[in-house]
């Protein structure tokens, strides 16, 4: 009857620590991913005019954009209709040469923006304002749409056909971005300027050139003082930016975590318990082994043994248990498979250690106890 408390409870924090183990590994794998862009060195603006009709909205961001440049402490400003790990966008159909149609997706920007997040040129260069605005119109793809529709050869100075209503001409590859997430591979996208389809809410970037002191009251002044009256919904970090993107999978390695510390409390509580009241029942044997002569290392070691095994067992139980119910969770893990060896040895390893300390309190101070006075204990 001794044995279910340490049993049970080491089952339940081995099982939740393998779960809590594995989203932290994919929750930390996920936060490591290259999502093209540094997060830490922009800010983002999310305004938009009261009066959001598409003459108004073609006006006033380039007129915004042009007036954040000559602020003092910003070393570049654009602007895109959809930020990177934001989702959703607009697919068009293209071609290139002949072969088959594929989707791009669709963005819009205002020159600065490429500087400003920081994204990198890997072939060719920026259009120029005549070239975005010409019969066949210059163009950024990025790497990942060159090589769908080029293939290993140069995509500068190519040309495809979009919706079978003309032609653009490539003048520049731009490095992936991970526009779907960091846990989504890079989508093949058209970089357009701004107006060139519908025109649509954009988003701001800035990339400071130092500390960013006042520059939020700057920006936000800028912002109201460009043209028609508008809200400034957010101006962020684009590390907070980043944060909002993973903001679910981070409650879920959280919550996780949290329950399998509970679960490992919980062990550690009962294996305490268990020994303690083990120790108190066996105070005249204890007493008995001391006035033979047996040192308290020994008495010590042999509690914990003896303690140990009911932990032992739900360790492996729990373990166990783990392999199949992280299945459950494998739709949320990131490059981190259901069943890690090494993630589970280390728990199991957590869970033990946990065990053998709250093991080894009760069985240190029965080791302590004088043997004349346990003798006189009676059972």
């Amino acid at each position: 009857m001794a044995r279910p408390p340490p049993i049970s409870a080491s089952t339940t924090a081995g099982g939740v620590l393998a779960g809590a183990g594995l989203m932290i590994r994919s929750f930390t794998r996920m936060m490591s991913v290259d999502v093209g862009f540094d997060p830490d060195s922009i800010l983002t603006m999310e305004v938009i005019p009261v009066d959001a009709s598409a003459p108004v909205l073609t006006q006033y961001y380039p007129a915004l954009v042009e007036s954040l440049r000559t602020l003092p402490g910003v070393a570049a400003a654009g602007a895109i209709n959809n930020m990177p790990l934001q989702g959703g966008s607009t697919l068009t159909a293209a071609r290139a040469d002949g072969a088959d149609w594929m989707s791009l997706h669709t963005r819009e920007f205002i020159p600065g923006y490429f500087e400003a997040i920081g994204l990198r040129l890997v072939d060719g260069r920026l259009p120029s304002p005549a070239e975005m605005t010409a019969a066949m119109p210059a163009v950024i793809i990025n790497a990942e749409a060159a090589r769908q529709m080029f293939g290993e050869q140069s995509a500068v100075g190519r040309r495809f056909e979009r919706n079978r209503k003309g032609f653009f001409h490539v003048v520049g590859v731009i490095g992936d971005v991970r526009h779907s997430g960091p846990t989504r591979p890079p989508d093949p996208e058209l970089y357009l300027p701004f107006g060139r389809d519908d025109a649509d809410a954009m988003v701001v970037v800035i990339r400071p050139s130092g500390t960013t002191g006042n520059l939020h009251w700057q920006l936000r002044r800028a912002a109201e003082s460009v043209g028609p009256r508008v809200v400034v919904q957010r101006i962020r970090t684009g590390s907070d930016w980043l944060d909002d993107r993973v903001l679910t999978p981070r409650r879920r390695t959280v919550l996780l975590t949290l329950l399998g510390a509970l679960g490992l409390v919980l062990s550690m509580v009962g294996v305490f318990g268990m020994t303690a009241y083990t120790v108190a029942r066996r105070t005249q044997e204890v007493g008995v082994r001391m006035a033979l002569g047996a040192r308290a290392g020994q008495v010590v070691r042999d509690i914990v043994r003896e303690s140990l095994w009911p932990a032992l067992w739900g360790i492996a139980a729990g373990i166990g248990g783990a392999a199949f119910a992280t299945q459950v969770i494998a739709s949320f893990l990131f490059e981190t498979r259901p069943i890690e060896p090494v993630t589970f040895a280390m728990v199991a390893v957590l869970v033990a250690l946990a065990a053998a300390v709250a093991a080894w309190l009760p069985a240190r101070r029965a080791a302590r106890v004088d043997p004349v006075s346990a003798l006189r204990v009676t059972t």
